[in-house]
């Protein structure tokens, strides 16, 4: 008998209930119709979960162990320096935009908008002005830095990947500048059981971080994504992957202005990747309350933060089993500890990629801080750059401890049939 690989279907409390009809393409179930037949699934609610900590009901199908035409086509990882003279930077790179997905980690010593919030993009070849060619391009709002301790330099990580088959991108920016929240319409709809939602950072001006800066994104259903902030005020870079053989249980989670933790329970998910993103309801404050760690435990997921007195108002989580290789990491920072070298045993040097769990700030890099001095959220703002064995975790500036929780994909080895 053929084996059978065991996958999750997750509703979206946000425009499921229970007692919805669930629809299951019945060529995901043919690989077992044939064999077990076909028998009921019961949907029981969250067994009393507070609204502010629900989790969707996965439903259990069971496709072939294999994903056809899942490949890695090319695989392009560099770092891309904005200099202090400039509020933009490009990385050439030609590749398809609608099955390439990109990565972001950034690092700076900023405590303005201003000068250290970024978003970055790919985008094709632009021949009217500004002029640039196809490529990545990440920008802040302007040069320079009102920071006497900083270069003024931000450091971005990026990574893309393009697929050969098995992945389709939509992407784009947002301005909720305009309307808030940015309700965007997705053009052809995805499947929202195996589609996730990657942010490339927000670009905004102000002296400080607050609460139009910390985005939340939240994929409703087929063909709606929500990015918000808790006041209008950003530009924001996204994509929605849609990816064969992944899964997706997303849900919520809140912290009060007294809270400094909260641990939805999740299930158990093999290959499991966590991205979060958020907003906080207030226009300034220090680091330390404004700063989340997430970090993916057995069965729950662990958002803390070293600080509270604001509220962080809607955690959007998404917990994506991936088809391949995943591992899970926190790492802690001293005050005075700038960069560690953790050890990932047989990780990829030429097709790995290591990103944050937080992305609501600056990309795919963001944690908790301790720093009370002032709203420099740069104290808790890493690089990460996978190599052979082993990933690289860097910030700007150590004044304070700091800690991060971070994943590595390996994309080494594809999952496909053939």
């Amino acid at each position: 008998m053929r084996a059978i690989q065991h996958e999750r279907l997750a509703i979206d409390p946000y425009f499921a209930k229970t007692g919805d009809t669930i629809k299951v393409p019945m060529q995901r179930l043919a690989p077992i119709a044939a064999i077990i037949g076909l028998s009921a699934v019961g949907c029981g609610d969250n067994g009393g979960a507070p609204s502010d900590a629900r989790v969707d009901a996965p439903v259990d199908v069971a496709p072939d162990a294999c994903v056809p035409n899942l490949r890695v086509e090319t695989f392009t990882s560099q770092e891309l320096i904005i200099p202090a003279t400039s509020n933009t930077a490009t990385a050439a790179l030609t590749a398809p935009l609608d099955r390439t997905i990109l990565f972001t980690s950034i690092r700076h010593n900023e405590p303005g908008a201003f000068y250290g919030a970024v978003h970055c993009y790919m985008h094709p070849e632009q021949t009217t002005a500004p002029i640039k060619p196809a490529g990545i391009t990440c920008e802040k709002f302007i040069d320079g830095t009102d920071n006497p301790a900083s270069t003024g330099q931000i450091h971005i990580r990026w990574t893309a990947v393009t697929f050969s088959g098995g992945v389709r991108v939509q992407r784009g920016l947002s301005d909720t500048n305009t309307v808030n929240p940015a309700v965007i319409t997705l053009s052809p709809a995805v499947d929202p059981a195996h589609s996730f939602v990657l942010l490339g950072g927000g670009k905004q001006s102000g002296n400080s971080y607050g609460n139009n800066d910390f985005s939340q994104a939240r994929l409703l259903n087929g063909t709606t994504l929500d990015i918000r902030q808790a006041a209008a005020g950003s530009h924001v870079a996204w994509q929605v992957v849609e990816m064969d053989g992944a899964s997706v249980t997303r849900g919520t989670a809140s912290m009060t202005d007294a809270e400094m933790m909260t641990e939805p329970a999740v299930p158990s998910t093999p290959n499991g990747l966590l991205l979060a993103t958020y907003n906080v309801d207030t226009p300034a404050a220090v680091a330390a309350n404004l700063m989340v760690q997430a970090n993916l435990e057995a069965t729950k997921i662990v958002f803390k933060r070293s600080g509270a007195a604001v509220p962080v108002t809607t955690i959007a989580w998404e917990l994506v089993s991936l088809p391949y290789p995943v591992t899970k990491h926190v790492t802690n920072f001293a005050i005075g500890e700038v960069t560690k070298t953790e050890t990932v045993s047989g990780l990829s040097a030429a097709r790995s990629v290591a990103l944050g769990s937080i992305q609501a700030l600056s990309g795919q890099s963001s944690g908790s801080t301790t720093n009370t001095a002032d709203d420099n959220v740069g104290e808790s703002s890493f690089t990460l750059t996978s190599g052979a064995g082993m990933v690289t975790v860097e910030r700007a500036t150590a004044l304070s401890a700091a800690s991060l929780g971070w994943s590595t994909i390996d994309f080494a080895t594809d999952p496909a049939c053939n």
